[in-house]
């Protein structure tokens, strides 16, 4: 077989979840130019129009179904719905997920719940589901996260653990089905990449990426669509079990102070944060928003305060700080998208 033919998903059905927005749906148009068909799936089947549309036009058919993948029959609805279309399911590319950023103190049981169950235990839900009618040779391809790996600097205990844990779900499970199955199952774990849950952060994530790694400069969605397809195609048939980071070499250059940390620091006389990464700042983020932007005077003054100030609308608050200092907050929305 040429090389390049080892790529192509000819008459494979693809499903991909959280097809709805950002990357999921560059990896449903990369599996269809790629010569899938492509089974679309997210908890608003209204938003898939425009992703079955690009599906369409790559000439491949497609179906859109509605799914909450943190309940398991409706994964099992989705899959059944796909069985009944098209009569054989080969690739699984688990993207739904959510992302929050909320203070670990502050963090309920209800918000760190709706995180796992749809980033961890909808992945294995879908996963599920699918394994029961795959065919060997088939692929699944979860979508994991550089944070599971290393930290951004942003109090993410949900988001980082639930994909912490999708790593070791998919060695655990590429070790179960590829005897018994011949099922692949291997994770991609981007790093810091335009798209609608990451670029509210970028403003001040994206100055430290440059100055950090050894490729300086945010991902771009299509950088990750080409790892999607290869680990669905044949040209990854001897490859299981792994953890594919396309990260710009992030989650090996350090993270320093912080994933927010910008050159100018030094100069300015202030260490310039994400989410308090050194400062323990975070902790005092109410629980309805996250910070961006966290400046801590470098001064002795300001480092022998017992209590660090936080204002959020004209109201202060203070509480204990292993760095005690000033610490000025400036706001955005929670990132949380439904997918």
């Amino acid at each position: 077989m040429p090389v390049l033919d080892m790529f192509r998903l000819d008459d494979k059905v693809v499903i991909v979840t959280g097809a709805s927005s950002g990357l999921g749906v560059s990896f449903a148009q990369a599996c269809a130019n790629a010569g899938a068909d492509v089974v679309l799936a997210a908890r608003r089947e209204d938003r898939l129009s425009a992703t079955a549309s690009l599906v369409r036009s790559a000439g491949r058919r497609t179906l859109t179904v509605a799914t909450d993948v943190s309940d398991p029959a409706q994964c099992q609805a989705l899959i059944d719905a796909a069985i009944h279309e098209f009569g054989h399911v080969d690739v699984l590319v688990n993207n739904a997920g959510v992302g929050t950023a909320v203070p670990a103190t502050r963090e309920t049981p209800d918000e760190f719940k709706s995180v796992v169950d749809i980033n961890l235990n909808g992945c294995y839900w879908a996963a599920q589901a699918c394994a029961r009618v795959m065919e060997p040779g088939s692929s699944i391809v979860n979508i994991s996260s550089v944070l599971g790996l290393t930290t951004a600097g942003l109090p993410q205990a949900a988001y980082s653990a639930s994909k912490a844990a999708v790593m070791g779900l998919t060695r655990d499970l590429a070790q179960q089905w590829g005897p018994r199955k011949g099922i692949r199952v291997n994770a991609i774990a981007p790093g810091f990449f335009h798209s609608r849950l990451a670029d509210p952060a970028l403003p001040l994530a994206e100055p430290s990426i440059k100055a950090r790694n050894p490729i300086p400069r945010v991902g771009n969605e299509g950088e990750l669509k080409g790892v999607a397809v290869f680990l669905a195609s044949d040209a990854a048939n001897y490859i299981t079990g792994q953890i594919i980071v396309v990260d710009g070499a992030d989650s090996i250059a350090g993270t320093g102070g912080g994933v927010g940390t910008t050159a100018g620091a030094a100069a300015t006389g202030a260490d310039t944060l994400r989410g308090g990464a050194t400062g323990g700042g975070s902790e005092g983020t109410p629980s309805s928003g996250w910070a961006t932007r966290v400046e801590i005077p470098n001064s002795p003054t300001a480092r022998s305060s017992s209590t660090a100030n936080l204002t959020r609308g004209g109201v202060s608050m203070a509480y204990p700080s292993r760095r005690a200092c000033s610490v000025r907050y400036s706001w955005s929305s929670p990132m949380s998208e439904p997918s």
